[in-house]
């Protein structure tokens, strides 16, 4: 198993998206600056690692945002009582902008959370995702590091977030 710990410098990705904007399925632009208050964790995956990620992300918003276990479908929508954001990254692949509405269709109607379109995998390559993984991008507030790693079930990923959430307190 193949494992990546590696620090990113947040700024770093910001100014790779700044041309680029990162949007959700329904289109709207990603304000990164909403999640400043709280940690939050990307999960990155892929259409193979779809099911994966998406189970591993579930678990974490269940595990760390008891009180509030439906996720919010809005990516910018927090609570009190959420202890970590979870942000899904679909990592696409490269869709013409014919077809664009198409596949943002698809994950509104799938959908139970706001998920991150990486239509050029501006911000999975950013992060150093590799096809077919399950990639998580952990930040803390007030950072301006990532905590990444990859991981290949939802036990290994509660053990990384939770060391991440216990470093908080």
């Amino acid at each position: 198993m193949s494992v990546l710990f590696l620090l990113i410098q947040w700024l770093a990705v910001l100014q790779l998206l700044a041309d680029e904007p990162a949007e959700d399925q329904f289109g709207e632009e990603v304000t990164w600056s909403k999640f400043d208050s709280k940690p939050f964790v990307l999960v990155i995956g892929d259409r193979e690692a779809a099911d994966r990620a998406t189970a591993i992300g579930t678990a974490l918003h269940t595990a760390y945002n008891v009180g509030h276990i439906k996720p919010e479908r809005h990516l910018h929508s927090t609570t009190p009582d959420e202890k970590i954001k979870v942000i899904a990254v679909a990592a696409l692949p490269d869709v013409p902008g014919l077809f664009k509405g198409l596949f943002r269709s698809g994950f509104k109607d799938e959908g139970k959370t706001g998920v991150i379109l990486d239509w050029d995998r501006l911000l999975s390559r950013a992060c150093g995702y590799r096809d077919g993984t399950v990639l998580l991008a952990f930040k803390s507030p007030k950072t301006e590091v990532l905590q990444i790693r990859e991981v290949s079930s939802i036990e290994e990923a509660t053990r990384f977030i939770s060391g991440k959430i216990l470093a908080l307190n």
